[in-house]
């Protein structure tokens, strides 16, 4: 690696961005701007004698000016450092990078973190508020964790995530997310997010920490310079707008970069499938699991015929239908989906759209939208690409440890019956609630719910069939916020209409009512009519019991609903959103047999399920990265594909050795479009394989070792001690 000048001034690294017109000519080579914040060689040694360096567990020497942090064997240690006057400032990039080598004898696992003033406060303040380790940034602080193996030198990187200040401070990104009218991309080629409203500041970094983690030997991690990198917008569309575009090139790859495995020509694309075979052959699927993916080696269970739920030695478990222990490792969205993007009013984005007589016509849209994924597979494979891939997709998950279809798989790969999975449902709401709750109370909310599930008769009673989710990331608020926005809908409104039905039993007369409310209404009536702001804190007792019920009928006629036509499958709930309040998933589990979240975190240590006894499965998690092309990492991010597989290993290692969970599904299978789906603009590194149909392959290895231990590493774990509600231990 080369390092930047020790200047704090703007200085270039030499990345280079390979630029190509539209007419295929090459440009000059345009460098990466950045901004060292701590110089490596001499730098470190003046640093450290200022006291600005301080250690925990560790020792810190600088043999060749640079940092060498020291950590026992078996032990952790940290490193913090803070400016010796000031602030750091690294306002105009999009991530901090270090420079790094493991000079030991073993694999380092290592956390970075950088803090703005009072971090530790404002995280305090933000978790009380109900905030999540999602979402770190609200309280000042990034993290990043990574691995480097013996004798590596790599960069650890840290994204800045912030509030949108894109349209205020770069005009230029307009462009590829204009406020109106169709969805842009949500992330822009600098790996800034669009519509995002963290409030990290790289302006003011206060405090920077490198955390060794134990390890088998003594650690001897080397740090070189730390420098701020890659501006928000990216330098060849500052430096020649016009020679920026086009960026798609004929595969749907950016252009404007280059990457192990970028395909340049078909035949890189056959050559791919050639080796994806070989790699099938020489890593067949674990021996020691039934047909449906249980564990043979372990203890037989009553069978059954359909999968069921059992707590064994004091830990959850499914149990599959021949009765053996099951465990579900799984990825979401297998089809034939993904990285279809919108065209229509963005063609300079995109070279080498294919001709209306071409074959690869066919993925162009009525509306002007082109899937890029299956053009790829259909270059790949040809006319019988849609059978080849569904094939593949079955191989590569059995020979990958994989167990499961997630939710939103294509009933086409579910139906080959050769790996379990389950099923999404979303109704109809004719009615709906703030938050876009549904109007439980509504005639039609149960023969919708009941008119959805019709449309996947297919899993019905079928014994591959694990479970079925019905609707997804419900923002579930407060009673009294509920009533308070419940109070605000018309009055033809059916749950407000029960509302006050509820408010004439508990409340003798309206002045009882006005009087805890503060209101002056006239009549039952004028409750009802009410469209004005409500202060309900008067009657939190009957806000509680109102919503309690609203809980209960929904969860109920789901559930209920649900095992009329399917009374084999697992009622799997509605797939909550992080941390959920404790009442809510206390409903839930009433009536849930397995309550689901998903849990965009770095694991899932400590999270139980409202202090109930009750499985729970993780329904979508995923880490994404920016050294393949992409623009943007989605919920969670690793600095580079060696890193997103330690990412991957640490969260299924928390799930493993949580007693409640019995499965975890990454999102999602195939890549999302560079440019965004057509949908809201996602285009984030999600997937387990790209945009041209190959897994990527350090992911893969990561997903493959869990897999291969999945279950000895379940059934091995220690019983972690219950806990009383739904806040998991902060990990980073």
């Amino acid at each position: 690696m080369q390092k930047p000048s020790p200047s704090l001034l703007l200085t270039t690294l030499s990345f280079l961005l390979l630029a190509i017109v539209a007419q295929g000519e090459p440009l000059q080579p345009v460098e990466m701007p950045t901004k060292t914040l701590i110089p490596g060689g001499e730098g470190w040694r003046q640093l450290g004698q200022t006291g600005a360096v301080t250690a925990k567990g560790a020792t810190v020497s600088y043999p060749d000016g640079n940092l060498l942090i020291q950590v026992p064997k078996g032990t952790s240690g940290s490193v913090e450092i803070r400016p010796p006057q000031g602030l750091y400032d690294a306002d105009e990039f999009t991530r901090l990078v270090f420079e790094l080598k493991n000079q030991g004898l073993s694999d380092v696992q290592y956390e970075l973190r950088i803090d703005n003033p009072r971090a530790a406060e404002a995280q305090r303040v933000a978790l009380a508020a109900g905030r999540t380790s999602l979402d770190l940034a609200w309280g000042g602080i990034e993290t990043f964790a990574g691995r480097i193996t013996a004798g590596q030198a790599k960069n650890g990187n840290i994204l800045f995530v912030r509030k949108n200040v894109i349209r205020d401070r770069y005009p230029e990104l307009l462009v590829f997310s204009p406020p109106k009218p169709a969805p842009g991309m949500k992330s822009s080629p600098g790996g800034l997010l669009f519509d995002n409203d963290h409030a990290f500041d790289p302006s003011k970094i206060e405090d920077i920490r490198i955390t060794v983690l134990p390890s088998d030997q003594d650690v001897k991690l080397s740090v070189g310079a730390i420098y701020a990198s890659h501006p928000p917008v990216a330098p060849l569309l500052k430096a020649n707008p016009e020679a920026f575009f086009p960026f798609v090139d004929g595969y749907g790859q950016y252009i404007h970069e280059t990457w192990p495995g970028k395909v340049t020509r078909d035949e890189d694309l056959r050559e791919s499938a050639r080796q994806e075979e070989k790699d099938l052959a020489d890593h067949p699927a674990p021996a020691d699991r039934s047909r449906f993916g249980g564990w043979t080696k372990g203890p037989h269970l009553e069978a059954t015929g359909f999968f069921r739920t059992e707590k064994y030695q004091g830990k959850w478990w499914l149990v599959d239908p021949e009765g053996w222990l099951f465990w579900s490792h799984g990825v979401t969205c297998c089809g034939l989906g993904g990285a279809d993007t919108r065209m229509a009013g963005r063609e300079k984005f995109f070279s080498d759209l294919p001709a209306s007589d071409s074959p690869l016509a066919q993925f162009m849209g009525k509306e002007g939208n082109f899937t890029y994924t299956q053009a790829n597979l259909y270059r790949k494979f040809g006319s019988d690409w849609k059978n080849a891939y569904r094939d593949l997709s079955v191989r590569r998950l059995a020979s990958w440890g994989m167990n499961t279809m997630g939710a939103w798989s294509n009933g086409d790969f579910t139906r080959v019956r050769k790996t379990a999975y389950v099923v999404d449902i979303e109704y109809k709401r004719d009615t709906v609630l703030p938050k876009h709750l549904p109007d439980v109370f509504s005639p039609t909310f149960r023969p919708n719910v009941e008119k959805a599930l019709a449309t996947r008769s297919d899993a019905f009673n079928d014994p591959w069939c694990i479970g079925i989710f019905l609707d997804n990331e419900i923002n579930f608020p407060g009673a009294t916020a509920f009533v308070s926005d419940l109070a605000l809908e018309a009055k033809e409104n059916p749950s407000k209409i029960e509302w006050v039905e509820d408010l004439k039993r508990r409340y003798s007369t309206v002045g009882e009512f006005n009087r805890l409310t503060g209101a002056k209404f006239a009549g039952w009536d004028a409750v009802l009519a009410n469209k004005n702001p409500l202060k309900v804190d008067g009657i939190a007792d009957e806000a509680a019991s109102f919503y309690k019920r609203v809980l209960e009928t929904y969860f109920e006629t789901c559930r209920d609903e649900l095992k009329k036509v399917a009374p084999s499958q697992l009622y799997l709930g509605c797939r909550f959103l992080q941390v959920v309040r404790p009442e809510v998933v206390s409903v839930a589990s009433q009536y849930c047999d397995v309550v689901s979240f998903n849990v965009y975190e770095y694991g899932v240590t400590g999270r139980r399920v409202a202090g109930i006894d009750k499985p729970f499965i993780v329904g979508e998690f995923h880490f994404g990265a920016l050294d393949r092309g992409m623009f943007g990492t989605g919920n969670r991010w690793a600095g580079d594909q060696q890193d997103r597989g330690v990412r991957y290993e640490n969260y299924l290692a928390s799930a493993l050795s949580n007693p409640a969970c019995v499965g975890a599904h990454w999102f999602q299978y195939n890549s999302q479009a560079l440019t965004g789906r057509v949908s809201d603009g996602e285009n984030f590194q999600i997937g387990l394989a790209d945009v041209t149909g190959a897994a990527y392959p350090e992911l893969r290895d990561s997903i493959r070792k869990v897999g291969n231990t999945l279950y000895e590493a379940r059934m091995n774990a220690p019983i972690e001690p219950m806990k009383k509600d739904l806040l998991p231990e902060e990990e980073h």
